[in-house]
């Protein structure tokens, strides 16, 4: 049995090769533009059996140690040498893992940003729950729901799914209260199978 902390946790044909791990990472935060941080490359490698949390977090210290990335307002980016490494080594990665940890981050960048961009917040009042929803474009409030649910579960849900898309919200929304039936059926499939 295997007591290493560095490598439990890791799935069949995830990495354990701290190079590999780095460029992984380099080649995530390249593929998304709004950058990731340090807790979400460790969360997203570790919970996909990729890379064990601990040595994603040490890898992510020693890439932006060494000055291939860097850290504004809590995200990374890349610098020029970490582009470099992507540019260079990402075959050396396999392509199961590269779509894996790119799918996965690129989720959880959106996730982070909806959450900066957008708030649900649950308050508990003597009927149960309400959950408030607001979207906003900038500082401005686009719309602002309130649902009141009986216990803490289906609040938590509610959250959950409005911070996962809450554009996808908002436009089904508006296209309740703004089109005839057929429309409504029409806009809502489809943007149903835009998401899976």
């Amino acid at each position: 049995m295997n007591n290493n902390a560095f490598s439990s946790g890791i799935e069949p044909g995830g990495l354990t090769d701290k190079n590999q791990i780095k460029i992984l990472i380099c080649y995530m935060i390249k593929c998304v533009d709004s950058g990731l941080t340090g807790k979400q490359i460790a969360d997203i490698l570790s919970a996909d059996g990729l890379v064990n949390y601990f040595e994603a977090l040490q890898a992510v210290s020693e890439l932006n140690n060494l000055g291939h990335i860097y850290e504004k307002d809590e995200l990374y980016s890349l610098s020029k040498s970490g582009e470099r490494i992507v540019s260079e080594l990402d075959t050396a990665l396999p392509i199961s893992v590269r779509d894996k940890a790119v799918h996965s981050a690129m989720q959880a960048a959106r996730i982070y940003q909806n959450c900066k961009d957008n708030s649900a917040v649950i308050i508990e009042n003597e009927n149960g729950f309400d959950v408030i929803c607001e979207v906003k474009d900038r500082s401005r409030l686009m719309m602002r729901s309130v649902i009141a649910v009986p216990d803490k579960l289906q609040a938590e849900m509610i959250k959950e799914r409005f911070i996962k898309n809450p554009a996808f919200i908002y436009s089904s929304t508006l296209l309740l209260y703004t089109a005839s039936k057929d429309e409504i059926i029409d806009g809502i499939s489809g943007a149903v199978e835009d998401m899976i």
